[in-house]
């Protein structure tokens, strides 16, 4: 006996052909993968002949999957044994509960949304993930447009759905949030204690170079300064996932030069222990 895989988007079928006889399609088995590595899960699905970019992946972080080693699979669908059409994963650095013994990767298909005000962020995004919300639009509540790089610094001063309404674990879950010591946009209308991203800045560029990369950042939104592109200077385009473990090497505008709210500010850094090029 002769077997062929053969695989259909995101459909595995295998062709048993029998000498003389005509070949008959029989469905692929999913394989169980709740509790593994993700790139363990990735190889025991191309096993039976499904590609990795057949795969549909919810979580991974504001950053997407860097280091599939680093995340574990917590949910599945369809469940172990179940004939395979599409592969869903959901992944999370550690599952609460990876046996997979409860309903085999089948989960609730809604959850009563949780008072996450005044939570810190990463609090907030453990709490929805435990109830099977991985779909999360996080926002700079101040209007400032700033990346949540730390959700650990950030609290929620927003949330959409409101607490008590019945979501959808499809469903996108919004979060608008400050940094810790910053105080949340009023309901009432009052400030944020952030500048607008229509505010002036002081005017000067000021000079960090050698400064420490979240120090930088801090001085210059102090000044209403926000539009920043950072890069690495050595040229190996890292990501500056910890600001305060890089230092500033160069800085465009100059020190001195005129600068506004509007202005796009250019940071170029190294790690704490590296030296400018």
């Amino acid at each position: 006996m002769r077997i062929a895989l053969v695989v259909f988007g995101a459909a595995a079928l295998v062709l048993l052909t029998a000498c003389g006889g005509s070949p008959e399609p029989v469905p692929v088995s999913m394989p169980p993968v709740i509790g593994e590595r993700l790139d363990v899960a990735y190889s025991d699905l191309s096993a039976v002949g499904v590609d990795q970019g057949d795969v549909e992946i919810v979580g991974g972080g504001t950053f997407g999957v860097l280091d599939e080693s680093n995340w574990q699979v917590c949910e599945q669908r369809p469940a172990a044994g179940a004939a395979i059409e599409k592969v869903r994963l959901v992944i999370d650095r550690s599952c609460p509960d990876a046996s997979g013994s409860s309903d085999s990767g089948q989960s609730a298909t809604s959850f009563t949304m949780p008072d996450l005000i005044g939570m810190g962020l990463q609090d907030a995004q453990d709490a929805l993930q435990s109830q099977g919300s991985y779909l999360l639009d996080q926002q700079d509540a101040s209007g400032l447009g700033r990346l949540q790089m730390i959700d650990s610094n950030w609290k929620i001063c927003t949330q959409s759905p409101t607490a008590g309404s019945e979501v959808g674990i499809q469903s996108t879950v919004q979060l608008g949030a400050v940094k810790l010591d910053e105080t949340c946009p009023g309901a009432d209308g009052s400030p944020s204690t952030q500048p607008t991203p229509a505010a002036e800045a002081s005017g000067a560029m000021p000079d960090v170079v050698g400064m420490v990369l979240q120090d930088a950042q801090d001085l210059l939104q102090s000044t209403g300064s926000c539009l920043m592109d950072q890069v690495d200077a050595t040229g190996q385009s890292r990501f500056q996932l910890l600001d305060s473990n890089w230092k500033v090497c160069a800085q465009e505008p100059a020190s001195g030069e005129a600068l506004t709210a509007t202005t796009l500010v250019r940071l170029s850094a190294v790690k704490l222990d590296e030296s400018c090029p």
